[in-house]
């Protein structure tokens, strides 16, 4: 389940809620966005757990999951996940392009598709080193 905190909760009311719900035997895990936090409880479904919970202090509602993926789910983290490499945004709006060969057989083959991938223009070089199920060693 996720328990959604109201606007503007402050640090010892997550304090709060987080200790009830490990005493209850959950997991916690914090999400932090720009303008609520929610916390996603791992364990078991429990209606008298939501019930203590939505009525606690803090907590605007308290939302059951019942689709695989929790954490990797909006529900949990609404917000895109940014990876940021050197001046390259991953997942912030804009196309990256990743490119290279699937098997390095060779350092002349490899520079030569390096410098064909910035041509092209793509921000990073990929390459695979070794391929086990096609080596013959």
């Amino acid at each position: 389940m996720i328990v959604v905190l109201n606007h503007g909760a402050t640090e010892e009311t997550i304090a709060k809620i987080s200790e009830k719900l490990q005493q209850m035997g959950y997991g916690v895990h914090r999400s932090t966005g720009k303008n609520r936090t929610i916390l996603g409880v791992i364990g078991e479904r429990r209606e008298e757990a939501a019930q203590t919970l939505e009525a606690m202090p803090g907590v605007e509602k308290v939302v059951f999951i019942t689709r695989p993926f929790k954490l990797a789910g909006r529900e949990f983290h609404p917000e895109n996940t940014v990876i940021e490499i050197g001046p390259v945004k991953i997942g912030a709006g804009e196309l990256v392009l990743m490119a290279g060969p699937c098997a390095v057989e060779s350092e002349a083959q490899l520079l030569e598709a390096a410098w064909a991938v910035k041509e092209a223009g793509a921000q990073f070089f990929r390459a695979g080193a070794y391929k086990p199920r096609t080596s013959p060693y």
